[in-house]
Parts: structure tokens; sequence; C-alpha cells
């Protein structure tokens, strides 16, 4: 464990001292039929994956203009690489069109001739026909450009998809900018919502980061339960200097969405002179060697944050990366702080990973103005007037939000039963939970019913109603502490169903004979291109494999630095304005990031949730 430790740190201080550019490295090129491309030599354990991300080309361009390298590429070998000319400006102005395309396909904008193309990435069972209607584009032209698909279309191939070009009259059908005729005031702007069955103000808000009362005042309504099929005005904050901001309509449900091109850094840019200086907190206990399995998932997550850095320089971004093994205690944490000179003069931080140094390390963010993640704590005590904290795990009122809004849609009349456990600790996340949970219930008016569950005595199964449906709630997220009522419950009523809110900790447990519902911030990752290409990333740069599990901390590392490294680049380390109530939502493979903040003196809180039922 102590070689892997030292080996992460060896690359991040290799990382941190070497950046790789588009812009400052030259090739020998050559020049074919009045084109232009590179001759570039392939490198010891290089794949075409790499190569191609190096040049800002698609796989299957390099494939056709080398036909010797179908059977492999060779260290040493000379291959064409078609010249891409882009310019900087170009690349911020990404042409969106009206579907819903998700970042997670990474796409690309490459011009060729004055033609431009986005990549696609096809995923499995997915027709050339769905292609050619996911992107309003003709089979045809998507087969003149690509060739290669005269074979087929394979899972994982990346293709290029023709666009329109913005100056063709045509293509002001494909996306929309703000329309200033709906504003209300200079920073305001308004989107149109229709109410889909079952929606609730509260759930609308959530949608959009806006308040309840924020839009009651721009519609004429009174209850916080709605008409279906009626129409919303949602007020919707952006300044007038981010031109990178449009409106696009999800086709899927109706709904017009706000989105920003700069979440995500997926091709090649142009290099920042200053370098963004990012600092990681987290303990890789490299001194004592003392690890256990939270710090094998640190190590992890710190892997792929590595690759994210990796990734990005490829790109062209400068980056300088300071890492700091803090240990677990007050002592390393209060230590490092105080002492090393260099963390004061960082861009952003990421860390610490416990929840007792959290409090130390958002004063001194704080104190110093350095804008910093906290990726695994859910507990923030500052968080509601400190701007500079940004808390990745959503925490106890985004949680309970959310379940409610749940209960409220689905379970509304059916047997809702907290089942409180004898002897459990007031301070147990679970049942801080569940005291939570009913006051919102409360405000929500929705019914429930409190039942007592003790060793001693027997089960209050009288409170169960056979032959509906039970949904059950315990207060304690140990599981330990529940798995000795869980065959009792069921023994009452074979015929009976129940429900079990399943808590995030008992993921690792298998609940049988029950159907179960849980909220957390992660999805389990596609099997696409996307998450094969990151596989391929960890397998070239390290000689072991991450811990498998859900969730997968190296992709949680890689999710959030690819991210922040993106917001860095883009805006600068003042890249929160004292104006932001969100920051732009980007899907990573396993996360969807979407922070919000209550008022302009508090952190922002990841507020995505998934639901994930089991039955």
């Amino acid at each position: 464990m102590n070689k892997i430790i030292n080996f992460l740190i060896i690359c991040s201080l290799v990382l941190t001292s070497f950046t790789l550019s588009a812009q400052q490295i030259t090739y020998p090129t050559k020049n074919i039929n009045g084109k232009e491309f590179y001759i570039y030599t392939v490198q010891q354990g290089e794949g075409l994956f790499s190569i191609s991300r190096r040049f800002a080309v698609t796989q299957s361009e390099i494939n056709n203009l080398n036909p010797e390298i179908h059977n492999g590429l060779k260290a040493g070998q000379k291959i064409l690489v078609p010249v891409v000319k882009t310019d900087f400006k170009s690349s911020e102005n990404t042409v969106e069109t009206n579907k819903t395309i998700t970042t997670s396909e990474k796409r690309t904008i490459q011009t060729t001739d004055n033609q431009e193309f986005i990549t696609h990435v096809v995923k499995k069972r997915q027709t050339l026909f769905a292609i050619s209607r996911k992107y309003s584009v003709s089979q045809e032209d998507i087969i003149k450009a690509n060739p290669e698909l005269a074979n087929g279309l394979k899972t994982d191939m990346v293709i290029r998809i023709p666009q329109k070009s913005t100056n063709n009259p045509d293509a002001k059908n494909n996306h929309q900018k703000l329309d200033k005729s709906t504003t209300s005031t200079d920073s305001v702007h308004f989107i149109i919502h229709k109410i889909k069955s079952k929606e609730t103000l509260y759930s609308i808000g959530r949608m959009y980061g806006v308040s309840v009362d924020e839009i009651k005042k721009h519609n004429p309504i009174t209850e916080n339960y709605l008409r279906f099929g009626t129409n919303l005005k949602i007020p919707v904050k952006i300044e007038k200097s981010d031109e990178n901001i449009i409106v696009k309509t999800d086709t899927i449900s109706g709904n017009t969405l706000v989105t920003n091109n700069e979440v995500l850094i997926s091709t090649h840019v142009k290099t920042n002179k200053k370098p963004v200086r990012i600092a990681f907190l987290l303990p890789l206990m490299a001194e004592n060697g003392k690890t256990d399995a939270a710090t094998d998932r640190f190590i992890d997550f710190y892997a792929g944050a590595l690759i994210a850095i990796q990734q990005a320089k490829t790109n062209g971004v400068n980056l300088e990366i300071l890492t700091l093994d803090v240990e677990k205690s007050d002592e390393k944490i209060i230590e490092t702080l105080q002492f090393n000179n260099d963390l004061s003069k960082m861009d952003f931080i990421i860390g610490p990973a416990y929840s007792n140094q959290v409090p130390y390390v958002t004063e001194f963010a704080k104190k110093n103005k350095i804008h910093t993640l906290i990726p695994f704590s859910s507990k923030v005590n500052d968080i509601n007037h400190n701007p500079y904290v940004l808390q990745f795990n959503p925490g106890l009122e985004t949680e309970v939000a959310f379940v409610a809004d749940y209960l409220a849609r689905k379970h509304k009349n059916d047997n809702i039963i907290f089942a409180e456990l004898q002897g459990i600790n007031f301070l147990d996340d679970g049942n801080e939970f569940s005291v939570a949970l009913r006051n919102q219930l409360d405000i929500n008016q929705i019914t429930y019913k409190r039942v007592s569950f003790r060793t001693d005595t027997a089960l209050p199964l009288s409170d169960l109603k056979k032959g509906n449906k039970n949904i059950l709630i315990f207060n304690t997220d140990k599981y330990s502490n529940v798995s000795h009522y869980l065959p009792l419950v069921k023994a009452f009523d074979q015929d009976s169903e129940y429900v079990i809110y399943e808590q995030y900790s008992w993921h690792s447990h298998n609940i049988d004979n029950f159907n179960t519902f849980t909220v957390s911030p992660f999805k389990r990752p596609a099997n696409n291109g996307e998450i094969n290409q990151y596989k391929k990333m960890f397998d070239d740069t390290f000689n072991w494999s991450a811990k498998t599990e859900n969730p997968s901390f190296d992709l949680l590392g890689y999710d959030l630095t690819s991210y922040f490294i993106a917001a860095l680049y883009y805006k600068g380390a003042d890249f929160i304005k004292n104006n932001d109530m969100e920051l732009p939502e980007a899907e990573g493979i396993q996360s969807e990031i979407r922070f919000i903040r209550n008022d302009k003196n508090s952190g922002f809180i990841n507020k995505k949730l998934y639901l994930t039922e089991k039955k």
C-alpha cells in the first residue's frame, strides 16, 4: 500500500512540473492534396484514445489515415494526424441544438473545411437512425462524414456528426439566446415550465434552484399544489456578461432549461499563462503506513483526481498541484494550516476527508478567501455563513426534502410508519433524519404513524395494514440495529407489500424479501464509451485497480476534479461571484453536479440526488 501511495505522490509531482499543450509542442507536418497533417511518433504505452485527445481529433479519423494501425499501435511507429485549426474564441461559443444532449457524451466541436462537427460515442444497441434523429442530421450526411460506417455501427465507436453553420439562417432554429423581451429586470429572465402530474411548487423550485416565494411572486397562484397542464414563469438570474449561458428546449419533458458550455474541458484549449493551483488535503497515511478501508477509498479518490489532472494537462491547461497528507488528527491539520506557506497561495482546496478536520479548513478558507470543496462530509457547520465552502455530500436538509417530496408524490395514501427502535443514540444520523422527515411531512400534511419497536415486547404489528402497502422508515443508519426486526415484519403477513427506506450506509447489505428505496448523490455508471475510456486511462496510468464499490471513489475524484478544473480555468480563482446563487450544472460519469446556495453569504451545497428503487 505504501508503494501505491508513494507512486501517486510521484505522479502528482510529475503533473505539477509538466504541462503538455498543443500550443507549446510542435511536430513535423506533411501536406497531402492540399491538407496538412502532423507526422507523429507513437510513444511507449500510448493508445489511440490518448493520441486523439492530444490532437482534438476522433479515433476514426486517425484510423482512416493509417490503415496499418488496425492491428494495434507500436512504440516508435510514425502515423499521420490531421491538423485541426481552431481558436480559443470559437471553442467558447459552442453551437447548441434544441435537442437534449447530455454532457456525458463529451461533445467536441471540430472544424474541417468550414464544416463543424461534434463527436458522438455510440451506445450499446444504438442505431444510425436513432443517432440521426437525435441530432436532426440525415443518415446520409453522417455516413458521408464517417466512411468507416460502411462496415457497420459498433458500440463505443466515435463518429463525427455534421452541424449546420451558425452563419446559415436555417441554423437559427437550432438554438436560442435568452429572450430579453421576457425579462422583468436586467438580470432576471423567465423560462416557461408546463406543470406535470403530481408536481408541486416545491419540486419545481428545486428543479430550477428558485424558492417557492419567487415562483409565487411572478405567477397568480396561492396554493402549493398545482393544476396539471398549466404554465409557470420561472425566474432565472443570469449575468449580462456571461455570453455562454443559453436557453435550450428539453424535447423529452417539454421544459426549457438553462445550461452553460464551460463545465468540462473536453478538447484542446488555449494554455493559461498563470497556472491553476489546486491543493489536496487527504489522509493518505504515507508516513505511518497505517491504512484501512477508509484510507483505501481516499487513495482511490486521489487516483481519480490525478486522471482528471492528467487529462486537463493533455488538453492544454497549465496546473500546479499541491498534495498534503493530513492524516486523521486535529493536530495534523492544524499544523498543516499554520506552517505550510504554499497553501495560502492556492486557488482552490479539495479536502479534508474527516469531519473533525473540516471546521479548521473552512475557517482557513474564509480567512484566506480560497474556495474549498468538502468532498465527503455531509455536516459542514459554517456552510450557512461561509461563501467560500462547497459541500458535495448534500446533507440532511436536502435528503429530507427529496424523500418528503417522493412520499408526497408516490405514497401519500399508503401506510407510512416510522419504526422507532429502542436505545438509538439521539445523534445517530438515521435518528436525525427520521425526526427531520417527520417535521417535513407535518408541514406537507402527509399522514404517518410512529411505532415503537422494542426487543423486550412483541412488535406492535397491528399498526401494519394487511393487504396494503406499508412504508417503513427506521430511526437508525446502522443496519445491525435493524436486521433483527425485518424477518419479524415479513412474517406478519406474507401477502402484504413492505417498502423499506434504505439508509445509504446499508448499501453493502442485501435486504431480501423487501422492496426498498434509497437516495444518494451517485448514479450507477452506464456501460458506455465514456466509462470505458476512463478505465483505459486509469489502467494506462496505474498498475493497480481501484476498489470496486458503489460509489466508486476514484470516479468521484475524477468527476469533481474535472468540474472544478474547468471552473478555475474559464473563470479564475474567483469563479464564484457575489450574486451567483448556483453554479453551472455538469453530468459526470457517476455524479451530476448541481451546486446551489441559499444566499450570497452562504456556501454552496450539491443538490442533485438520485432515487434508487429495488423491487
